[in-house]
């Protein structure tokens, strides 16, 4: 079932697409596992990519990193096949920190944020969006970005959230650049309401398109 919201967004065009995938047989729990498992690794080599001072290591790492990215889209878009799905499109907004971070990459030797996405954020703050949003209105869990990647002029970014990690109902959502672990860190990409409950036996992709005009 597809619930398409429709919202009016100032700057670039972002649109988020959000499957809940419900686990009810063997075959959908162990392939949820076998998705974390990947999902894990990729966070490792993102990790060791910003600790990177060898551009010759960092190259090394990051074809590490599309290889199991590909990977890892292969798994949950099978996981999301095979199981019964409810899919969330939503327009967002990309608000000022995040347009801010682009052009003083584009244009610092030395810049203030690295740009490369780290991040999906959930939270349960329904207050409306702003360009002025610097964090979620209220943020209750995130996980590492499981894949990122590029074609043309639009860029896209995909999260899992696995069954038993995170559960409860969601009102946001956001993604953030050059985050950490802890909540409210990073400069944030993007920000979107949602209307999302999710139990321990149901799992969240998310997908974040964004195209640069």
């Amino acid at each position: 079932m597809d619930i398409v919201i429709k919202d009016r967004t100032q700057g670039f065009t972002g649109k988020y697409r959000i499957i809940k995938a419900k686990l009810e047989k063997p075959e959908h729990f162990a392939l949820n596992d076998e998705i974390v498992g990947v999902r894990n690794k990729i966070a490792n080599t993102l990790k060791l990519m910003k600790q990177s001072d060898s551009i010759e290591l960092f190259r090394i790492l990051n074809e590490v990193r599309k290889e199991l990215s590909a990977e890892m889209i292969g798994l949950t878009r099978h996981l999301n096949r095979i199981c019964k799905t409810e899919v969330l499109c939503q327009d967002n907004i990309v608000p000022t920190v995040g347009r801010t971070m682009i052009a003083n990459n584009l244009t610092d030797a030395s810049p203030t944020n690295v740009m490369l996405i780290t991040h999906a954020l959930l939270g349960d703050d329904g207050t409306a969006v702003t360009n002025g949003d610097t964090t979620l209105g209220n943020e209750v869990y995130r996980n590492a970005i499981a894949s990122i990647t590029n074609a043309g002029n639009i860029a896209y970014a995909t999260a899992f959230f696995d069954a038993t990690e995170t559960s409860g109902t969601y009102a946001e959502a956001g993604i953030v650049s050059d985050g950490t672990g802890s909540a409210d860190t990073g400069i944030l990409d993007s920000h979107v309401l949602i209307s999302v409950t999710k139990s321990v036996s149901e799992t969240l992709t998310i997908d974040w398109e964004l195209t640069i005009t």
